[in-house]
């Protein structure tokens, strides 16, 4: 076994490197027994690092979670609001004082339809890398993109699942944990 840090080779018994002190391996993440962890002799070959798609993967999720629980909040907030403005409500719609030429009352419906897809696809990409699908990094990279125009909030998270997800090696690591 080698050290992670400057490459050293380490005794299977050592704990710690002897040249630059760093932990022969990883913790283990949440959800290994720490007693396998890590595997040693013919376990070690299927064995996936503690990586960095490792380490945000989950953070990821909940935060896509969290959003498309807000996305749908923030939509019930305004929805009175959206429903006299396009008529629905009768407050100050009137033919005769509407700021519209023609009557935009199919318009609540399809924002309402719009906002509820984006909302499960944010949950989908949530759940499925919460669960490590193999499907998951390319609906994250899709849907990511796709966040990318709603600013501010997901700007950020389109520019962090990109972020994780995009690098070439993230795809081999993604896969790497898929498997476990």
């Amino acid at each position: 076994m080698y050290c992670s840090g400057c490459g050293q080779p380490i005794a299977p018994n050592q704990p710690t490197c002897a040249q630059c002190g760093r932990p022969a391996y990883q913790p283990a993440p949440a959800g290994f027994p720490q007693a396998a962890y890590p595997p040693t002799g013919a376990a070690y070959a299927n064995f996936a690092p503690y990586n960095r798609v490792h380490r945000h993967i989950q953070t990821l999720a909940i935060l896509w979670l969290a959003y498309s629980l807000l996305a749908v909040a923030a939509f019930l907030v305004v929805i009175p609001i959206i429903s006299h403005m396009f008529g629905h409500g009768h407050g100050f719609a009137t033919p005769d004082n509407f700021p519209f030429p023609m009557s935009l009352t199919w318009l609540l419906p399809v924002i309402t339809i719009f906002v509820y897809l984006r909302a499960i696809l944010g949950a989908l990409v949530g759940i499925a890398l919460l669960r490590r699908e193999r499907w998951g990094r390319v609906l994250a990279l899709v849907v990511g993109v796709l966040t990318l125009l709603k600013f501010p909030i997901g700007t950020a998270l389109g520019i962090y699942t990109l972020w994780v997800l995009v690098p070439s090696q993230s795809a081999q690591e993604y896969d790497q944990i898929t498997t476990i």
